[in-house]
């Protein structure tokens, strides 16, 4: 095939059949929505959808891709001029689901990042989703927010750390006899051989990995760099020379290889598209409460509620050598040119201080420890609802109270997912249920099947509750994820083509994975193949110039 018919056949044949099979599955459940403005390549702003609901074909919560649009059009200077504002990024929304009669009851959840045009109290898209949607539940990205809360605390840090990683780099990116000549010193110092990483201009925690490789490398760097410095004095090379020689420089990357992991880590955990929104409040207060512990005491952490806790609170500090600061600070700080430098300690510390103080000041405000859906979204994980040790005459409502949409508030049907949950710990439920506790939506999905001699699904009112309530939006990584296929798919010898062109290749990527397929083995349906005609393929009153654009 040519361009012309392949393009047709993305569009009007893979990529409507996929996209009318979502609407059929949003039309019958209950679903959140995720979403996220981007600009591509040829600088055309697009809003990106996804939706997140219970599967019934895969038996799996799933995050799927659900429209790409133009935020607005070339030829719209009104839009154009306002930018990408709240109403602008909520039209878009309203409209793509308005069109094709997808009920806006079905929306129970609506997640993005937490900037002012998604997120604002007035005049956001959420703002605009609470009036549209009574109700609805509200989720900033937990991802972005833990990456704020660390760039905002490195923030407080010597300039001189980043210009490192990055001097560091740039020195040996362009210069292979540069790259050889530092193998030398590699193998001399008996070091692995690995390559010197670049830090990401935008993700901040991307500077773990960079600070770790630093770490490994610092002796072969210093010899290296010692070298040039005596024998080309390039004033690069001095400059980063003098910084592998700073004693601060070394202990705040020695600090930093022990607090960004546990940032990282948080990041790359809620970052799956798996179900984990019933560990979200846990890890959460864990690492706050690491976090606290290395710089406050311990027994004011432990008295005081943790939405009163106060950061701030110099009261409840600990003395500046108490903190701990990882083992690597600890040996470091032992050696005798470190240890009899007080003034080169007690800015360390401080600095060290002042970041843990932030990054904690920050994640209490973009985390609300005392919202009472982040803290009982947990009795959704199987482990909890199936324990014996809860108690019988325990109640899930209020759960039920933070998610009207899901109960629609009907008293019959709140008391019938009630008896369910007090019913289920003291319920012999089957083996090959109880196999799927690391699972909860499989776990959910079949247990919304069990049925019991002559009972009707004992547990079927809990059970669509529960995937309900775990289908709400964590993270909104996978609109991230649209973005870089987006940025694969058109690229500058590509450059010309239109979003409807590029929606239709995601959701043909995204029709192969639903079926579990390749694109070698991929079988179209019985609707694709009687889509395959001239009719449905060609539009006449298009100019195919610009309407089908290479593939």
């Amino acid at each position: 095939m040519h361009r012309t018919k392949t393009t047709a056949v993305m569009k009007h044949v893979i990529g409507k059949c996929h996209k009318e099979y979502l609407v059929d599955c949003l039309k019958n459940t209950k679903f959140s929505i995720l979403t996220d403005e981007s600009t591509d390549i040829s600088c055309i702003k697009q809003a990106c959808i996804v939706v997140r609901y219970f599967n019934r074909d895969m038996g799996r919560i799933v995050s799927h891709f659900f429209e790409l649009s133009n935020v607005f059009e070339t030829n719209d200077y009104k839009k154009a001029q306002e930018g990408a504002t709240g109403k602008n990024l909520y039209d878009c929304i309203f409209k793509s689901f308005a069109e094709i009669n997808i009920p806006f009851e079905n929306v129970i959840g609506f997640g993005s990042d937490g900037c002012n045009s998604m997120m604002g109290a007035h005049n956001s898209v959420a703002s605009r989703m609470i009036e549209s949607c009574p109700g609805i539940s509200i989720w900033t990205c937990i991802c972005h927010s833990l990456h704020l809360c660390a760039s905002e605390a490195c923030k407080i840090l010597p300039k001189r750390c980043e210009d490192l990683a990055r001097s560091v780099y740039s020195f040996f990116s362009m210069s292979s006899k540069r790259s050889a000549q530092f193998v030398q010193f590699q193998e001399f110092c008996s070091t692995p051989v690995h390559k010197l990483l670049h830090p990401s201009q935008t993700r901040w925690l991307s500077l773990h990995l960079v600070v770790s490789r630093l770490i490994e490398q610092w002796n072969p760097l210093f010899l290296y760099f010692q070298d040039k410095h005596l024998t080309e004095r390039l004033t690069i090379a001095e400059t980063i020379y003098s910084a592998l020689t700073d004693p601060l420089i070394k202990l705040i990357f020695l600090f930093l290889d022990w607090i960004l992991p546990k940032f990282t880590s948080l990041n790359s955990f809620f970052q799956s598209s798996s179900v984990v929104i019933t560990q979200l409040h846990d890890k959460m207060v864990s690492t706050y409460k690491d976090l606290l512990s290395s710089f406050m005491k311990q027994d004011y952490i432990n008295k005081t509620p943790i939405h009163l806790i106060n950061p701030e609170n110099v009261d409840e500090y600990i003395p500046s050598t108490q903190m701990y600061l990882g083992i690597k600070v600890l040996k470091e700080i032992e050696k005798p040119n470190i240890n009899s430098n007080k003034a080169l300690l007690n800015d360390f510390y401080w600095r060290a201080q002042q970041f843990l103080k932030i990054a904690c000041s920050q994640i209490k405000k973009k985390y609300d420890f005392s919202n009472p859906l982040m803290s009982k979204i947990k009795l959704m994980d199987p482990k909890v609802a199936t324990s014996k040790i809860r108690e019988n005459n325990s109640t899930i409502f209020p759960l039920l109270k933070v998610l009207p949409r899901l109960t629609e508030l009907n008293d019959e049907l709140l008391q019938n997912i009630d008896d369910q949950w007090r019913l289920l710990n003291n319920f012999n439920i089957p083996t090959d249920i109880l196999n799927n506790l690391e699972e909860p939506d499989v776990f959910w999905f079949k247990l919304s099947n069990l049925q019991m001699g002559n009972q009707d699904y004992p547990f079927v009112h809990l059970a669509n509750f529960a995937l309900g309530a775990l289908s709400l939006p964590h993270s909104n990584a996978d609109c991230e994820r649209i973005f870089s296929k987006v940025n694969l798919i058109k690229v500058k010898t590509r450059n010309r083509l239109n979003t409807d062109t590029i929606q239709a290749c995601l959701f043909a990527s995204q029709e192969i994975q639903i079926k579990n397929n390749t694109c070698i083995d991929f079988k179209p349906s019985k609707q694709m193949i009687d889509s395959m005609t001239t009719s449905n393929l060609y539009d006449k009153h298009c100019n195919d110039e610009f309407c089908f654009e290479g593939v």
